[in-house]
């Protein structure tokens, strides 16, 4: 799980991560809408010619938005 990453197993469960993880969620689903209407246009202006690279590179950068969110947001807290 992609808090096992961020948090240290001996850290008891509090609501600074639940915060941590709400922001997160929020941000990596904010920017979400942001990649496919990127992609969307990329591949409407054949930038990206075949439209499962778009679809695979949305998907790479959705799992590992919420991780990377996860560790900026416990790095300012």
């Amino acid at each position: 799980m992609a808090t096992d990453l961020i948090f240290p197993a001996a850290e008891t469960y509090d609501e600074r991560q639940e915060e941590i993880k709400r922001k997160s969620g929020h941000m990596a689903y904010l920017l979400s809408i942001v990649y496919i209407f990127v992609m969307l246009l990329l591949v409407q202006w054949n930038v990206i010619d075949n439209i499962m690279t778009a679809l695979l590179s949305v998907l790479f950068i959705q799992l590992m938005t919420f991780p990377v969110m996860m560790f900026i947001y416990n790095r300012r807290s």
